[in-house]
């Protein structure tokens, strides 16, 4: 176990690129920031505020809990969880305030036969923030960070953040520059009375937020970030953050991680008495410098809106690539985002920034049934050196929610499930009998509806759709685990109103491609990377309800 344990945090410290003690701090903490490209120091977003840039808690226009849980699993072993909690709030338009505890549990290390020593860290932040004028917004953070047991340190640690708002061809742009978690280097003392010095997982972020697309029905932006690690060291022992901070360029700028991210966002739709809801979808790009790799990130949530509370539900994590091979390859990665939010209106007036306007359909239709998935291309038979794959057409259910703004146009938020029928054949050597499995597949997508015609073809019907799928292969030795790609989709139909009721029945067709990335050789100084669409074809019959 001791091994085990060890083995795995050493992928970890890769993955995050240093140290021992509080890795976690460099992670990201809410589905925003995840989707985004493990982002924060430019999002408009109070949550992130917290991980990346406290001078954006001024975004907070009321008072938002946050519980966010990253799993951590590793190679199918168990998981050393993350667990976060955040609560930003807004007193009287003025002071932003933010408070933030951090419990990552590292799992039991074996130090002899008979004795385990548990692993544990915590950290707990209070962070303030204020607007100066009307562009520039400034931000601190102090964190207290403890560990214990089987490795004990105790260490304060300060960030500062600056932020700018000003507009570019008319869209609101966020500058962010972070200086985070500065302090002096870590004395820690081991299990065994070991004593040492530890760095500080001190980071210098700047970057920018952009709203590129403002619409009645979706908004979307465009955010980049330049990170920076700062680490040195002084006859080979660790130097404080403030050390690193003049110190540390020899590498510069190959060691500088560069993340890009896209944000898509819907309007509140409301959906009468009170009640709304939206969702949003993330994608982001991260090369990790030097040393590391490069990698995919995605996000989605939903929320729900009663008046002035919100609900949201999110889930966020890596693509599955083998660009690098620690991250894609073999680890499950995903987080899940629970959010409740309490808008506060101190002055009694409408505010000016509003992310979110409220529209109001014309009408809602409600759909349940199922189709007959058939597999193409790569995805029904794929051939190599010694192996053959192959999947078999399935049954897929799904739920689509449909809101009509006019008798052209609609927006769609659909999900579906399906379990599918896998075979691994080997050719050589052909002795070896066949591998039969199963995998689930769940995928949440969101898009657009068109009505061409009118009189007795208004009811037919043209979509697209895009998303996020999630893979998870049933057997347990199978990987990797948790696999997420981006799907895309295109449909098309009749929605045959029954007896001019509110029931319609809806005959559909559709067209799926879902996007893997992979590598000639993963282990070749000279692999190529390329992408492959799977695609599938759904036949399928719905029984939907006007409301």
């Amino acid at each position: 176990m001791n091994k085990l344990n060890s083995f795995i945090l050493l992928f970890l410290f890769l993955q995050i690129g240093f140290s021992q003690s509080h890795l976690y701090l460099v992670l990201p903490r809410s589905t925003a920031s995840m989707g985004m490209g493990e982002q924060s120091v430019s999002l408009k977003n109070p949550i992130s505020a917290m991980t990346g840039n406290p001078a954006n808690l001024v975004y907070e226009d009321g008072a938002t809990l946050s519980f966010y849980r990253n799993p951590l699993y590793f190679f199918g072993w168990g998981g050393y969880p993350l667990s976060n909690f955040i609560t930003t709030f807004n007193y009287n338009d003025k002071n932003y305030f933010g408070l933030e505890y951090n419990n990552f549990d590292g799992g039991e290390l074996k130090v002899d036969d008979n004795k385990f020593i548990k692993q544990t860290e915590k950290t707990f932040s209070l962070a303030y923030a204020r607007r100066l004028g009307n562009s520039f917004s400034l931000g601190s953070k102090l964190t207290y960070a403890r560990s214990g047991d089987f490795t004990k340190s105790n260490t304060f640690l300060l960030s500062l953040g600056l932020s700018y708002t000003t507009k570019f061809f008319d869209r609101d742009a966020n500058f962010g520059l972070a200086f985070l978690n500065f302090g002096d280097r870590v004395k820690y003392k081991t299990w065994e009375g070991e004593e040492g010095y530890d760095i500080n997982h001190t980071q210098l972020k700047m970057g920018m937020n952009y709203d590129f697309l403002v619409s009645p029905l979706v908004n979307s932006y465009l955010a980049v970030e330049f990170e920076k690690n700062l680490i040195s060291f002084t006859n080979n022992e660790a130097d404080n953050s403030f050390k690193a901070l003049l110190k540390d360029w020899k590498d510069f700028p190959e060691d500088v991680c560069f993340k890009f991210g896209i944000g898509l966002h819907s309007s509140d739709i409301s959906l009468g008495r009170g009640f709304g809801f939206n969702n949003r979808y993330y994608l982001g790009y991260v090369t990790m410098g030097k040393w590391v790799g490069e990698f995919l990130t995605f996000g989605t949530s939903l929320g729900i809106n009663y008046k002035d509370f919100s609900f949201g539900l999110g889930y966020s994590g890596i693509w599955f690539t083998q660009r690098n091979l620690i991250s894609g390859a073999y680890i499950g990665y995903e987080t899940f985002n629970f959010i409740f939010y309490k808008k506060f209106n101190w002055s009694n007036e409408k505010k000016s920034v509003k992310t979110s306007p409220q529209i109001n359909p014309q009408k809602y239709l409600i759909s349940f049934g199922t189709s007959y998935t058939v597999p193409t291309g790569l995805l029904k038979e794929n051939v190599g050196d010694m192996v053959k794959y192959s999947n078999k057409p399935i049954l897929r259910y799904e739920i689509d929610f449909e809101f009509f703004f006019n008798e052209r146009y609609s927006y769609l938020a659909s999900l579906s499930y399906w379990r599918t029928q896998e075979k691994i054949e080997w050719l050589l050597p052909s002795y070896i009998p066949p591998i039969h499995f199963n995998s689930e597949h769940f995928s949440v997508l969101m898009g657009l509806g068109f009505y061409p015609f009118e009189g007795f073809l208004n009811g037919l019907y043209l979509q697209s759709k895009i998303g996020v799928l999630r893979r998870n292969p049933i057997p347990d030795n199978y990987y990797p685990k948790y696999s997420y790609y981006p799907v895309i989709n295109f449909s098309g139909g009749y929605k045959l109103n029954l007896f001019n009721s509110n029931f319609y029945l809806v005959p559909s067709f559709e067209f799926s491609t879902y996007f893997v990335e992979t590598l000639d050789d993963i282990f070749s100084s000279k692999r190529r990377d390329k992408i492959f669409g799977l695609k599938y074809v759904n036949y399928g019959l719905k029984l939907g309800y006007r409301i």
